[in-house]
Order: C-alpha cells, then structure tokens, then sequence
C-alpha cells in the first residue's frame, strides 16, 4: 500500500512563511509528524524553522538536540509519542532549480541514519521524508493570494522517499500528498517584518530580549 503524506495547514503556512520571510536565499527546517496507527499515513504535525542560508554541521547538530528535547516535552505533556522528528524542508535559492540539494540529501542521510538506530522511538519505524517547495508554483500560488488549497494539484511542495541508492530522490505521486485545506495568510501581503523567526535568526539575537522574541519553535507571534 503507498504511503500517503498529509501536511496540515499549520506546517503548510509556515514554510511558505519561511521562504517568504527569506526570499532570496535557500531555507531548511525540520518536519515533525507520526505515522497514523494502522493506516499507510505519516501525518506532518509541525515544523521548525531553522537555517537562511547554507547549513553548518554544528548547527545541524544543536537544531537537532533542541528539536529532540520539544518532543519530549510535548509528548509527556499530551501524556503519549504522538510527535517526532520525521524529516526535513527545504527550499533552493536558484528560482528555476528544482531538485533536492545536495545539502538536503546529506542531511536526509543523517536523519535517516538517526531514526533506524533510534530503536526506543517510534520513529524509528516510520520512514523519513524529505519536502521541496516549489518556487515556481509557489510565485503562481501568490499570484491568486488568498485562494484556498484544498486539492492535491494546487500546493506548491514536493515530496521525497528514499530510492534503491539510499538518495531521497524518489518523488511522491502528487495523489499521495495531501494539504489539509490551507491558505497563505492575507497578512502576508501586507507586513514587510514579518515576525518568523529561524534557528539562525535565533543564534544572531544579541541580547536577551531579542532571544526572548526570536523563539524558532513555537513562532508564536505568527497568527495561523
């Protein structure tokens, strides 16, 4: 049975808000999700945001630790593993350059090594995947504003599984990936400071009110 992936329209908005926030630079980030119970669904709960520019190890690292910790934190606070580290996003800064990037697939390689040998996570038994947004149907999207995304044609994100080389380079059929009836928030078009912040933007706070403010988890000052 093909794996179905659905994105809500929480996560959906927030990488559209990422690369809207960035719009001349590369942006990545990590999905966090679960696999339905007895069904062939991986459910995208979540993301974090976290670089603008091209990832660093180290960074990578950190991003990574911190995410662990907020599914913990949030799973013993629902009281179940319904959360985990899934994959990652991403989107080129090359307009017309529409395949995962190199640094993407390293990092898919990294995640996937990780939830394999992660034998107490419930993860471990789903498999990563990774997400492209796609520029151009991205800048089509914009043009029609507020129109609803509530069909499977008209999202603007590609997704990824792992093929027979262990690259995430095998794209899911448009019909196996589902957005749950979204739409980019019309404050968008209207705020140039947009208040999203990043794992990057994080690190670059120089006191501790910006940390304060620049919270990259939870985003919470972004109504969606």
């Amino acid at each position: 049975m093909e794996t179905i992936v659905e994105i809500s329209s929480k996560c959906y908005n927030k990488i559209i808000l990422h690369a809207l926030k960035n719009p001349t630079s590369q942006i990545h980030g990590i999905l966090l999700g679960k696999s339905v119970d007895g069904t062939p669904i991986i459910s995208i709960e979540d993301i974090l945001p976290v670089f603008h520019s091209a990832p660093t190890k180290p960074i990578i690292d950190m991003s990574f630790r911190l995410a662990d910790n907020h599914c913990e934190a949030k799973n013993r606070e629902d009281g179940n593993n319904s959360i985990n580290i899934i994959g990652w996003y991403s989107a080129n800064e090359k307009f017309d350059y529409g395949n995962p990037s190199q640094v993407s697939l390293r990092v898919m390689s990294f995640i996937g090594s990780k939830l394999i040998q992660d034998d107490d996570d419930l993860s471990g038994s789903v498999e990563p995947i990774l997400i492209l947004l796609n520029n151009s149907k991205l800048e089509e999207q914009l043009r029609k504003k507020e129109e609803k995304i509530d069909s499977i044609s008209h999202h603007a994100l590609q997704v990824y599984g792992r093929d027979n080389r262990n690259n995430w380079l095998r794209p899911f059929l448009q019909e196996h990936v589902v957005v749950v009836k979204s739409s980019i928030p019309a404050t968008v078009y209207e705020n140039d400071s947009l208040e999203f912040f990043d794992f990057e933007d994080h690190l670059d706070s120089s006191n501790k009110e910006e940390i304060k403010k620049r919270d990259w988890i939870l985003n919470s000052a972004v109504d969606i």
